[in-house]
C-alpha cells in the first residue's frame, strides 16, 4: 500500500514539476503601482511597434544585412548595382530600429529595479541599430572595408534576460521589439487583431488572480493523484473564475478579423482548444459540487478535463514572436 502511494506520490510530483512552471510564467515579478502601470504601457507600446512593422520589408533588410556579411568573409565586394539595392534595406532597418528606440526611449521607468532594466532594454535597441549603421557606412563610404562589416554584430546585451525578467516580458512583444518582423502585409489585420487580443489576455491575467487559481487547480490534481481528498478552501471560487477568464479569452479571441487570417484551420483549433478549457474548468466545478468521487478522478487528472493538449501552433498563425506566447494553457 505504500508502496504504490510512494509511487503515485512521485508520479504527481513530476506531473507538477512540469506544469508549475506554465504557471509561474503568468505572474510578473511582484510591483508597486507605479511598476505595474509602466510595464502595461510599455507592453501597449511595444505590442503597437510591432502591428505597425512590414514585416517582409522587415525580413528583405535583414537578408541583405546578410548577404553583405557573407560578401564579407569571402572578401567579395557588392558592385554598384548590388549596393543601390542594400542601402535603402539597410536605411528601413536603421529607420525602423531606430524609430522603436525613440519610441520607447521616451517612456519614463518608475525609480528603482524597473528602471535599471528598462536601461538594459534600450541598450539593446542601440546594439541592434549599430550593425545596419555600421554597414551602411562602409557602403556610402565608397571604400570597401571587409572587417568593418564582419566586426558589426549584435550580441546579446549583457544582462538582458535578467531585465526582462524583472519587467515581467519573457515572451512578450518588448522582449523582442528590435528584433521582431511584425506583421505580413497579408495578414495586417489578423495579426494584428490576435497581437492585440493575446495582449488583453495576458494583461488581464496579470492584473488578477490567474497565476494563484491555476496553482490551486494543480494542488487540487496533486491530492487526486495521492489519492487525497480533492476539496480545499477557495478551490470552487478557484474553478470559477478560471472557467470566466476562459470564457473571456474565448471572446476576445472570437473578436478577432479573420478575413485575412494567416491559417484558418489552425486558428479554428486555436478557438476549439479556449473553448475546451472554459468546458473543462466547467466539468471540473460541477464535479466538485457534486462530489461524485468517480468524476472527480476523472476530471482531475492531469489532462482529464482537456481534450485538447493546448492551443495551435503560433508560427502557423504568423504569431510565434508576440505576446501570445504568454497565454499558457
Amino acid at each position: 500500500m505504500s508502496l504504490v502511494r510512494h509511487s503515485r506520490s512521485a508520479i504527481a510530483a513530476g506531473v507538477i514539476a512540469a506544469l508549475l512552471p506554465r504557471v509561474a510564467a503568468e505572474a510578473a515579478p511582484p510591483a508597486d503601482a507605479a511598476a505595474v502601470e509602466f510595464r502595461a504601457e510599455a507592453s501597449a507600446v511595444c505590442t503597437a511597434i510591432l502591428n505597425a512593422r512590414d514585416a517582409d520589408a522587415f525580413l528583405a533588410g535583414r537578408r541583405a544585412s546578410t548577404e553583405l556579411l557573407a560578401a564579407a568573409m569571402t572578401d567579395t565586394p557588392p558592385t554598384p548595382a548590388e549596393v543601390a539595392a542594400i542601402v535603402p534595406a539597410l536605411d528601413f532597418m536603421i529607420a525602423t530600429i531606430g524609430g522603436a528606440y525613440e519610441t520607447l526611449a521616451a517612456l519614463t521607468p518608475p525609480p528603482g529595479p524597473d528602471a535599471d532594466a528598462w536601461a538594459v532594454l534600450l541598450a539593446d535597441g542601440e546594439a541592434a541599430i549599430r550593425p545596419y549603421r555600421t554597414r551602411r557606412d562602409v557602403l556610402a563610404s565608397g571604400v570597401w572595408d571587409r572587417d568593418a562589416i564582419r566586426g558589426a554584430l549584435h550580441a546579446e546585451t549583457p544582462g538582458l534576460v535578467a531585465a526582462m525578467e524583472q519587467l515581467g516580458f519573457e515572451r512578450r512583444d518588448c522582449g523582442v521589439v528590435f528584433g521582431a518582423p511584425g506583421v505580413a502585409p497579408d495578414h495586417a489585420a489578423f495579426e494584428a487583431g490576435a497581437a492585440n487580443a493575446c495582449r488583453t489576455i495576458v494583461e488581464r491575467r496579470l492584473a488578477g488572480d490567474y497565476a494563484a487559481q491555476a496553482d490551486m487547480v494543480l494542488m487540487a490534481i496533486f491530492r487526486q493523484l495521492r489519492s487525497e481528498p480533492v476539496a480545499a478552501d477557495g478551490l470552487a471560487e478557484a474553478l470559477a473564475a478560471l472557467g470566466a477568464e476562459w470564457q473571456a479569452t474565448l471572446a476576445d479571441f472570437s473578436a478577432v478579423p479573420t478575413a485575412d487570417v494567416t491559417d484558418a484551420a489552425a486558428w479554428e483549433e486555436m478557438l476549439a482548444a479556449v473553448s475546451d478549457r472554459m468546458a473543462g474548468y466547467g466539468a471540473r466545478a460541477a464535479a466538485l459540487a457534486g462530489n461524485d468521487p468517480a468524476a472527480l478522478a476523472a476530471v482531475f487528472a492531469p489532462t482529464g478535463a482537456f481534450a485538447h493538449a493546448g492551443g495551435a501552433d503560433l508560427l502557423d498563425l504568423g504569431l510565434a514572436d508576440r505576446d501570445c506566447r504568454a497565454v499558457t494553457f
